[in-house]
């Protein structure tokens, strides 16, 4: 299985997105591969569709996607998330800050949400 997880923010201020990625590292013995995205843009601006077409390329093949967001890449999430769905054609789940603020709005673009710590419950799919 091949998961790719992304997010929307510095190295420095995605620690429990870096968290979820050792998690998931703890499954390769199982056949778990993991790929990490972090993608750095003006929030102000949707992504270029360069940016756009590389993430799909780097997704190809993934079982599962993850995207960790802040309410300030909620727009850029939905971007990216719609064109992942259509192009890749495999489930697409939502966590971070956003998500938890606000699972109902965000269910509308994902496939599932996390709310809250999301170590336990990104293994558990991963693993069913």
């Amino acid at each position: 299985m091949l998961v790719s997880l992304i997010v929307s923010a510095s190295m420095s201020d995605s620690y429990g997105f870096n968290i979820l990625a050792a998690q998931l590292k703890k499954l390769e013995s199982r056949g778990v591969r993991t790929k990490l995205f972090y993608i750095f843009y003006d929030f102000n601006k949707l992504y270029p569709d360069s940016v756009l077409e590389q993430l799909v390329e780097l997704c190809k093949g993934s079982d599962l996607i993850g995207i960790s967001l802040l309410s300030s890449a909620f727009r850029n999430s939905i971007q990216v998330t719609e064109l992942l769905k259509e192009r890749i054609g495999c489930p697409v789940v939502w966590g971070g800050k956003h998500p938890t603020a606000d699972p109902e709005d965000s269910i509308k673009y994902a496939d599932m949400v996390c709310i809250g710590e999301g170590e336990d419950v990104l293994t558990e799919i991963v693993e069913n």
